[in-house]
Formats: C-alpha cells, structure tokens, sequence
C-alpha cells in the first residue's frame, strides 16, 4: 500500500483465471459494515446485484472499480481469457462509491465485500476484500 500525495491509497493487485468466460452475465457485491478496532463487531449491509450483461459495465466512468480496472494488465475485457492480471498502483473511487450511497459515512466503519461474477457457466469469479476509509488532510504547496 502506497499514500499519494492527495491522500489516496494505493496497492498491486494479481490474480490468476485458470478458465475463459466470453462474456459475464452478472455482478454482485455482498456488503458487511464492521465498527473500526472492533472486527467481531460486524453486521450484513447491503447487497448489490447487477443481473444484465456486465462487460460494457466494467467499462462505465465514474464507477467504483472504474480505476482498477482501467489499471489491469492484460486488459480485462470480454472473452475473458484464462492467465494471470496486475494491477500496478491501482485504487478505487471511493468518491464514487459515496456518490452511489449517499449520506453514509464511510470512515466510520471497516467494509468486507464479497465480489462475484457470473460467467457462461454460472459462477466465474470470486473473491473477498476489506474495505477502510481514512479521511487525510491535503495541503496543496505552491
């Protein structure tokens, strides 16, 4: 993990499809909230479905994961080949995520997500990740 100079977070990512998809055919996001320094202290959220094809959404502007996906390499786009991806550097938009939410303060909890992916053959990927919010003062020098 690495803090740029306006305060976002930063990390490699890298996993490995060791089967092909031509196209995903669903999104789900399973969302717990966790009370911060307390992980025993956690409750169910919220769950995010998106039942339509999902390639040109992976793709959207101003989504969640736009910046991480962006970021991979080889790109991941429909077919979705089978080998290894990275992502060098990469972040979310949590700005989009408050967007999306509205009004919640995402700093006031730790948030483990549940990422699933539906492919030709049902399930396709999935994969779990911790999610915390830390508001940095930025002070821009001239």
């Amino acid at each position: 993990m690495q803090l740029d100079r306006m305060g976002s977070e930063h990390c490699d990512v890298h996993f490995e499809l060791t089967s092909s998809s031509n196209r995903l055919t669903g999104f789900r996001l399973k969302i717990h909230r966790c009370v911060l320094g307390k992980p025993s202290d956690c409750e169910y959220f919220n769950t995010w479905a998106w039942n339509m094809p999902v390639c040109k959404l992976m793709y959207s502007d101003n989504m969640v994961w736009t910046p991480l996906v962006h970021n991979l390499d080889p790109v991941f786009k429909c077919p979705i080949l089978s080998g290894d991806y990275f992502g060098r550097n990469t972040t979310l938009d949590f700005e989009a995520l408050e967007r999306m939410i509205g009004g919640l303060n995402l700093d006031k909890y730790a948030w483990p997500v549940k990422v699933m992916l539906d492919g030709d053959q049902g399930l396709f990927i999935c994969f779990d990740f911790i999610a915390e919010v830390r508001r940095v003062k930025v002070r821009e020098h001239r």
